[in-house]
Parts: C-alpha cells; structure tokens; sequence
C-alpha cells in the first residue's frame, strides 16, 4: 500500500482481513509501504526495511514457501540490503520512494501481459545464456509464448503442468496463461535457489500462488521430487523445459544406475568422457525424465540447440528401435519435430513435439 492509502482503525483492519482470501498474504499496518516511508529518516533503516520483509516472509511462510527435496521450508524474502556494501540506508531509501508513488491498484489487472515484459527486463542480465554451475538458461519470452501456443489449442480445465528444470518459470508462466491461470495447477523443480525464488515471485505474480507449494528446489535428475499417492514420479497433462544442454554430473551419475531408474532412464546413462567433463550430455536425461513424466494423453515442447537437434534425431532412431520400447516412446508422445529459431545472442531454439 503506497503513501496515499487508507488509514484503518483496528475493527477496518480486522474486517478487510476477513475479506482476503486464504492465498493473500496478511501484512501489518507497519509494514506497509506507508509505513515504512514514514520511517525512512529513523537511524539504521536498512535494518528496520530488512526485519519488515523477514517477518512478512515469516508470518507468511504457509503460502509463500518454497520446499527442498527434503522437505525444508525457504521463505519468500531475505535481507536485501546485505548485497550492499555501503550507504545500505539510502538504498533501502531508494527502493521505498520508488515504490511509494507507485499505484498497484490497477496493474494487478493486467497480469501477465504487464508482469511477462517486466520480469523479462528485470532478469536478463542475472539470467545469463552463459550458463554457470548449474548451466541457468533464460527462455525468452518470445519463445515461451510460441511453445505454449502449439502445446495448448483446445479449451481445457484441472490439468497438471510440469517444467523439471524451470529456471525463473518463463515457460511454465506462459503455458498457465495459455490455458488459463485458474484452470491449471503448476509443478516444478530445479537445483538453484534463486531461481526457485525468481519462480515463486512469478507465480505471486500472476495469480498462481496456489501452485506455490509445488515449487521445489532440488536435484530433478537424481531426486526427482513429485509422485504420486503410491511413491511413482508423478505424470503430468503438459510438460514445457528448456534443460541444460550440458553439465558436469559425473559426481553422480553412478547413482542414477539402478533398478528403480531402469525405466525412467530406458536409454541409457551418457559414459563420463576421460575429458571436458563439462560437456556431457545431460540434455539425454532431461529427455528421458520428460517422457517418463507424460500421463498418458501427456504432451510436451522443449527446446534444444541446433547441434543438439541433429544429435537428438539420431538418439529418437535409435531408441525407438530398441526392443519393447518403440510402443512406450510412441505413447509418451509423437515425435514429429517442430522447431523454432530464435537468434537472440546467436543462439538458436528449437521446439520439439
């Protein structure tokens, strides 16, 4: 609430809290943005912008949480002004007059078509194609929006869906709107952390935060996170990922050779090259991992680099030879590939179906 809200009296207060619904977050009347504004001359600010984020993170941990593949909750928001070295109280300062004369009242109505070009600003340069330790891709807007066009063509309703390594959500965002926010349910999992942060905004964000719990940071490969009542990998009606391409996962791949993964990993494990370790093909098991989490009438896009597009076709001829499993890669889905060729930062998409 800005600088020109409402002023409540206790009895205001209780009855406007009555009317939010169970998924909007309770705020104190000194943790508005009013609030805080008025305070901004007091000494230390930047801890007192600090403790007010924490304690809304934690008197809303229920709805706004993020779970680890151990079950562990990470609240909304952490202390911002840490990442400053100096003049913490005029940064704290900056952010709170910025926001102050800002009205929200009336961009809540637009949504994702507001939120989709800001979050896209916002994290181009953290997100970058340069891929890091855990090779954190960004999927353009662009590209999401043609993906979740081609997946969804029917009016549909209580469906699942499903991004194993969803980065900031960009794509599980597109296909919601595509479908409709309020007929979906959104499921997702990936081994950063502040993408799994940048994810839950998202969905605060766009009127998903029914989906919040299904948000999951953690290891999709080797802990995959989601099953169902009888501990099977739950399967989904759609699937959307852009996976890494490739990824040092040496450290763990002998785990992934077991009896319990014979039938996710139907292909095979890539071998641990004697060198550039960092160049396996970890895309493999991403594809894998996809098909397995298909229901039955499932379908899915993903996108893929041109040299990996020619590598993929040779990995479909092989696997749909191989025996008693032509039927099951068929049913998880059909593979008339479809691409699409994005040149940003001269890098190409393709868009398999």
């Amino acid at each position: 609430m800005g600088r020109r809200s409402k002023s409540y009296d206790t009895n205001d207060y209780e009855m406007l809290l009555m009317q939010l619904n169970e998924n909007t977050a309770r705020l104190q009347t000194n943790q508005f943005i009013s609030s805080l504004f008025a305070k901004q001359n007091e000494p230390k600010f930047a801890d007192i912008f600090d403790t007010t984020l924490l304690d809304i993170a934690k008197e809303n941990s229920d709805i706004f949480s993020v779970l680890t593949e151990g079950g562990e909750k990470i609240v909304l928001f952490e202390n911002i002004s840490k990442y400053v070295t100096d003049k913490r109280d005029e940064f704290c300062k900056a952010i709170i007059n910025k926001l102050v004369h800002f009205s929200f009242e009336n961009i809540f109505h637009e949504k994702f078509d507001f939120y989709a070009t800001i979050f896209e600003y916002l994290i181009k340069d953290y997100n970058t194609n340069s891929g890091g330790k855990y090779a954190e891709y960004f999927t353009p807007h662009a590209v999401a929006k043609i993906m979740a066009r081609c997946l969804v063509h029917e009016n549909v309703s209580n469906v699942t869906c499903y991004d194993p390594s969803a980065g900031s959500g960009t794509l599980l965002m597109n296909l919601a709107h595509q479908i409709g926010e309020n007929k979906c349910t959104v499921y997702s999992q990936d081994i950063s952390q502040k993408s799994s942060n940048l994810l839950r905004l998202n969905l605060i964000l766009n009127n998903l935060v029914h989906s919040i719990p299904n948000v999951v940071k953690g290891n999709t490969i080797l802990e995959p996170y989601h099953k169902d009542k009888n501990g099977r990998l739950q399967q989904f009606d759609y699937i959307v990922s852009n996976p890494p391409f490739k990824l040092d996962f040496s450290d763990f791949s002998f785990e992934l050779d077991t009896k319990e993964n014979h039938e996710r990993f139907f292909a095979g494990i890539p071998n641990i090259p004697k060198a550039k370790k960092e160049s396996m093909a970890i895309y493999l098991m991403f594809l894998q991992h996809i098909m397995f989490s298909l229901s039955a009438r499932g379908k899915s896009r993903y996108c893929c680099t041109y040299r990996i597009y020619h590598g993929t076709k040779r990995y479909r001829t092989q696997n749909t030879r191989a025996n008693g499993r032509a039927q099951n890669v068929t049913w998880r889905g059909e593979y008339a590939f479809q691409y699409f060729c994005y040149n940003g930062n001269q890098r190409f998409y393709f868009i398999f179906g």
